[in-house]
């Protein structure tokens, strides 16, 4: 994208050719409003030059239910026509998951119209990456180095997947490479230590260097730190108490397992396919993403993401699509996570077994062993017919979490935690009108009464209530810029939202 800049910036095409590198949260807000003040933000710094949106598919709402992110989506098409010629946009992420965000709208389609498809390294074209490195860096690689080089990146290219070849491999591999030169420099004679004994990088160099990977992704090296922050980060989420103790007696699991490798006594393996009993809007988004960076970290998955499905991926394809899109599905998933919400209605398992897309996913996740991992989410009562219908199921996943329903007073719990990160507070008028609308909403048992969303919607619509008041007050002070009150909540409980 920087040498693309540049390039526009000398033909004449762009008037500066730097460029704004962006995610979804840079770009979408958390309450009416935000999102729109900070896409402008965006779009402002990138006029002149190129914006570029990294994971741009996690702007596309992958549920229903009220997303921000189509927002940022809309007036970026708006500017591109607006601005046409002041700044160009490149839209990057995985190709499955591109692609699915290009066809949901046609708008996306009509203005992004050249496709760039980056393919995976060669061996070859990585040892070259390796060699500009050491150029770069004044080392030399004598001939025998290079061809083990050469030799090893053939051997870990047909273990991995198309999502394994890149330059950051390849920078940590020659990093790895220089400690170990530094190594053995310290162990030369005297006589033997020279500027060229100190610059050249030998077979023995390279081989501990692949050794190090290799130790890594077997888990026999950890990033403790990483590790302890990722699981106090899930063991501070609110309430989901039962999952919690359920995830970590699969970690001790884990870890014992680990102890006995050390030892060189034989153990079996944990399989980590999960089962969510859920409603939708529990988190299980945030819990799975955790589960990703946890497993990464203890080298489980290898690279750490989550890739959410729906039923809205296979609307309107046969079944043989369906099935070609089950296979793109795990060709991105390898080293990943994949989350499938409503499970039972995205791989349309209420019926048949024989003939549903559960059966074919199965036997794909089978196929994958350990290099992909799967999360089935649903609710109780169709999870529990599908476990009866289909017993092979709690074989195949045998980590249940069950995320149970917030009370009320774990639900007023995310309302604080929620305020305080954007720094707003509830008076004491507010808190009780809050919890009569909880109230109410769980009395009459409501659909779309989704506990963590339903309180960020609720939020919302108080804080768009209480900009619209403080606009009308003169100067208003730091207090009442932050407190939210019982009129701004106003009309709420009457209409059950």
């Amino acid at each position: 994208a920087r040498l693309l800049g540049r390039l526009f910036k000398s033909i004449g095409l762009l008037e500066h050719g730097h460029v704004i590198e962006v995610d979804r949260s840079t770009l979408v807000g958390e309450f009416i409003g935000e999102t729109a003040q900070k896409t402008e933000k965006v779009i402002a710094q990138a006029l002149g030059g190129i914006l570029f949106i990294d994971e741009a598919y996690s702007l596309k709402p992958e549920k229903s239910g009220k997303d921000f992110g189509q927002e940022a989506i809309d007036i970026i098409l708006k500017r591109m026509e607006d601005y046409k010629g002041q700044f160009f946009v490149i839209a990057a992420g995985y190709p499955l998951l591109m692609q699915n965000f290009i066809e949901s709208n046609p708008g996306l389609k009509s203005r992004f119209t050249h496709l760039f498809n980056f393919d995976d390294y060669t061996a070859v074209e990585l040892s070259e990456i390796y060699k500009s490195f050491a150029v770069r860096e004044n080392f030399i690689i004598n001939k025998d180095a290079e061809e083990l080089l050469v030799e090893r990146l053939e051997l870990l290219l047909e273990k991995t997947d198309e999502t394994f070849g890149n330059a950051r491999f390849i920078r940590n591999l020659f990093n790895d490479t220089k400690i170990q030169l530094s190594k053995r420099y310290k162990t030369l004679s005297e006589e033997d230590k020279n500027y060229s004994s100190l610059s050249t990088i030998k077979r023995d160099d390279i081989l501990f260097a692949f050794t190090n990977y290799s130790q890594s992704k077997s888990g026999l090296t950890h990033n403790n730190d990483k590790i302890e922050k990722y699981i106090n980060e899930f063991n501070d989420l609110v309430a989901i108490e039962n999952v919690k103790y359920t995830f970590n007696k699969l970690l001790a699991a884990i870890k014992v397992d680990q102890l006995k490798k050390d030892k060189l006594i034989a153990s079996t393996p944990k399989n980590l396919n999960s089962i969510f009993i859920c409603e939708q809007g529990s988190g299980t988004s945030t819990v799975a993403r955790l589960f990703a960076k946890i497993f990464k970290e203890l080298s489980l998955l290898e690279n750490g993401q989550v890739i959410e499905i729906d039923s809205s991926l296979f609307y309107g394809l046969s079944k043989i699509d369906s099935y070609l899109m089950i296979d793109k599905i795990f060709q991105e998933a390898k080293g990943n996570i994949i989350l499938v919400n409503d499970s039972v209605l995205t791989l349309q398992a209420r019926n048949d077994f024989s003939d549903s897309l559960l059966q074919y996913f199965l036997k794909k996740l089978y196929l994958c062993k350990d290099n992909v991992t799967a999360i089935l989410s649903g609710n109780r009562e169709d999870l529990e017919e599908l476990f009866t219908n289909v017993p092979v199921i709690e074989n195949q996943f045998p980590n249940i979490y069950d995320f149970g329903h917030y009370s009320n007073r774990q639900l007023l719990e995310i309302t604080l935690n929620i305020c305080q990160k954007k720094n707003y507070q509830l008076d004491e008028g507010a808190w009780q009108q809050m919890l009569e609308i909880l109230a109410e909403l769980r009395k009459e048992k409501l659909k779309n009464f989704y506990n963590t969303r339903t309180i960020k919607e609720i939020l919302n619509k108080a804080i768009s209530k209480q900009e619209e008041r403080i606009i009308k007050i003169k100067n208003p002070s730091d207090s009442d810029l932050m407190t939210i009150k019982l009129e701004d909540f106003s009309g709420m409980l009457s209409s059950g939202n």
